[in-house]
């Protein structure tokens, strides 16, 4: 049958979305779906906090070499600044 997914959304419970996301990449997605700062909820799954956090994300692929085209440091700083802003943070 071949390949039918070209993008993957992972959502973060149990802390399960870096992990579903190294599994998706290993199925040959190249497309995900994540937040800065893992901000956001899942459309796909209610009651999900969010999607795989984007810093973490990043990281996790450009560690293991890939280029994802994001500027990492940029990411973090705009990230840091949502902080003030997210209730767990209060």
């Amino acid at each position: 049958m071949g390949r039918c997914c070209t993008a993957c959304i992972c959502t973060t419970p149990a802390a399960s979305a870096s992990p579903n996301a190294l599994a998706g990449l290993e199925e040959g997605i190249r497309a995900f779906d994540s937040c800065l700062a893992g901000l956001g909820g899942c459309p796909y799954a209610p009651g999900a906090s969010g999607n795989v956090v984007t810093e973490d994300l990043v990281f996790m692929l450009e560690s293991m070499g890939f280029t994802t085209g994001i500027d990492l440091e940029n990411c973090l700083r705009h990230a840091m600044s949502c902080m003030p802003a997210c209730p767990q943070n209060h």
